[in-house]
């Protein structure tokens, strides 16, 4: 996983290992990395015979304050603090996110997927997110965005850098400002 910083520990694949044991029944592979002390978690799976719970602990990401979803066969929001995740015999492979819930004053974010992000800065009442990026590169950027009690909503933005390489995200109120 992509740590621009260079102060992030990003741990290779595990390749077919879990806790310490031999997964005769397929491949599940983790992996994470930190940005800004905030961990992004992967969980790959492929070719298993029968259904495999992991949970976090397997994975090394935190035990809280967790969002998990699923990128691959379909997309799904398993939710917060979702684990042990089930992960499917069925599906000749898969694919899982784990982010952390950030609490931004009245609101929990979730960031999609940190890639092209340098830092991020929890000011409490904003979240301020830096980015880099390539001269006319466009991207979008996607959020999860909630109250406690509500649903989360998503929230997405487009940014094409410029010549500077770089943009900032923000979130204030539940709302996202793009700036370079």
């Amino acid at each position: 996983m992509y740590t621009p910083d260079g102060t992030g520990a990003a741990k290779f694949f595990n390749d077919t290992y879990i806790g310490n044991a031999w997964n005769s029944q397929g491949q599940v592979w983790t992996t994470y990395s930190e940005l800004s002390g905030y961990k992004f978690g992967i969980i790959f799976n492929g070719i298993l015979t029968e259904d495999y719970q992991i949970f976090d602990w397997e994975c090394n990401f935190p035990t809280q304050n967790t969002f998990v979803y699923k990128e691959w066969p379909e997309q799904t929001q398993l939710g917060e603090n979702a684990f042990p995740v089930t992960l499917s015999s069925e599906e000749k492979w898969g694919l899982h996110h784990v982010s952390p819930v950030i609490r931004v004053d009245n609101y929990n974010v979730v960031i999609i997927g940190e890639q092209r992000v340098t830092r991020i800065q929890n000011y409490q009442f904003f979240l301020l997110l830096e980015l880099e990026g390539t001269p006319d590169e466009q991207i979008f950027f996607n959020f999860l965005v909630w109250r406690d009690g509500e649903e989360p909503r998503p929230l997405i933005g487009e940014v094409t850098f410029g010549s500077n390489l770089k943009a900032s995200l923000k979130i204030e109120n539940g709302r996202l400002i793009v700036s370079y």
